[in-house]
């Protein structure tokens, strides 16, 4: 799992949040971002499994946290949540965003367009996850992510 934007793979309580989330499930589309912020690195994940989307956040008090802090033996998180659902629990896909861009230079997926969109996935009981967990797409890859995340949700419905 990595912050494809940011080029950093996520520590392994990250990873060992969502596997319990999902029951070790294996996810059929994730999307993963962090975000660095007044001294401490907080992690994001939205899995999708054939009947669920799980959602994981872990933060430290260290700035630049990764799966290779974890190496050093810095690997407790300071704070971890989540939860998960039912796929059948949601009620509608929103696009708050979409946008179609021409790029100067060839981007990194070697198109001379680019889409990219903003999203939130809304549950039946008006809870809601929004895409991507941390304001804009940072790159063309985490764009990509994204539709094809909403794409699996959508093929679920």
């Amino acid at each position: 799992m990595a912050d494809r934007a940011a080029g950093a793979y996520a520590p392994v309580a990250l990873w060992a949040c969502m596997s319990s989330l999902t029951g070790g499930a294996e996810p059929v589309a994730t999307t993963v971002q962090c975000d660095t912020h007044d001294g401490s690195t907080e992690w994001r994940a939205l899995w999708l499994t054939e009947n669920a989307l799980a959602h994981g956040s872990v933060v430290k008090g260290k700035e630049g946290w990764t799966a290779y802090s974890d190496a050093a033996g810095d690997d407790e998180p300071d704070e971890t949540k989540g939860w998960v659902r039912s796929i059948k629990q949601v009620g509608r896909v929103e696009i708050s965003q979409a946008e179609c861009r021409r790029i100067s230079r060839v981007s990194e997926s070697g198109r001379a367009w680019t889409w990219s969109s903003s999203a939130r996935i809304v549950f039946s009981d008006g809870g809601s996850v929004s895409l991507p967990l941390f304001g804009n797409p940072g790159s063309d890859a985490q764009d990509a992510e994204i539709q094809t995340f909403l794409a699996g949700v959508s093929d679920r419905l």
